[in-house]
């Protein structure tokens, strides 16, 4: 069974489950309404060798509707609502930062490696909601045999409210499998060096915690705020052409809803 015979099969089994009506593409704190634009920038240190920390600048589009959903994330589907428990289908990018030599050409840390085409997964989603926060399974695996790879996450999403401000601390788990850590992160054969060894990337866990925040202007108008850290498991930060294991990052956005 292929994966999206296996995605097939699951989506038949979650719609005899419930009723097709969750927002899940509204996380805790974010603004309840079907559309927003908006705009965010901020910076990010980048854990490849011989980088430094990027800028960032973030145009973000999202419809959140009662059963299809899209961001700068990918699409999804709810596809069931029973309770506290809701769940549906994603499709994402994979991005890679060595996907165009462009972009490390002048590096020469990383100079002499080839470029990894972008993935596009699918997978699915599980939802627990309650007052006080939101925990979110995801699993994706490659459908485009880009890296035939594969990732599971999971984060909880506190939900604290303080006059017109919505602050959400988080934290998450995810793990990547070895054919997708070493897509990103591997060394082949034609890129051995004198000063870059061969490297077959094994399957790694990481975390990341952070702080994001929403002030409502009014019942159009926010600004938002995200903060945080993330660190990169050891099949990973092993890699000759990492430089970094840990990763900081923070942004602010203005944001219009409709």
């Amino acid at each position: 069974m292929n994966n999206l015979t296996k995605l097939a099969t699951i989506a038949a089994c979650f719609l005899v489950v419930g009723k097709l009506e969750a927002k899940d593409a509204v996380d805790p704190g974010q603004a309840d309404n079907t559309w927003m634009v908006g705009l965010a920038g901020g910076a990010i240190n980048n854990p490849y060798a011989g980088e430094d920390t990027d800028g960032i600048i973030i145009p973000r589009i999202r419809y959140n509707g009662e059963r299809f959903f899209f961001n700068e994330n990918g699409v999804g589907v709810n596809l069931f609502s029973h309770n506290h428990f809701s769940g549906g289908l994603l499709l994402t990018s994979d991005m890679s930062f060595l996907a165009d030599h462009k972009d490390y050409r002048n590096n020469a840390k990383l100079a002499g490696l080839k470029e990894r085409d972008h993935a596009l997964e699918a997978g699915f989603y599980i939802n627990h909601s309650t007052d006080m926060g939101r925990l979110r399974f995801t699993a994706l695996s490659d459908v485009s045999s880009t890296h035939k790879g594969h990732s599971l996450g999971l984060e909880y999403i506190a939900d604290l409210e303080y006059g017109d401000w919505h602050i959400n601390p988080y934290a998450g788990v995810n793990w990547v499998s070895d054919k997708k850590a070493d897509h990103h992160f591997g060394v082949r054969s034609e890129e051995v060096s004198d000063s870059r060894a061969l490297y077959k990337a094994d399957d790694s866990f990481g975390f990341n915690a952070g702080l994001r925040g929403r002030y409502s202007f009014n019942k159009n108008w926010d600004f938002t705020f995200n903060s945080g850290y993330g660190r990169l498991g050891s099949g990973i930060s092993d890699s000759p052409i990492v430089e970094d294991k840990n990763i900081y990052y923070g942004t602010v956005g203005v944001n219009y809803n409709f």
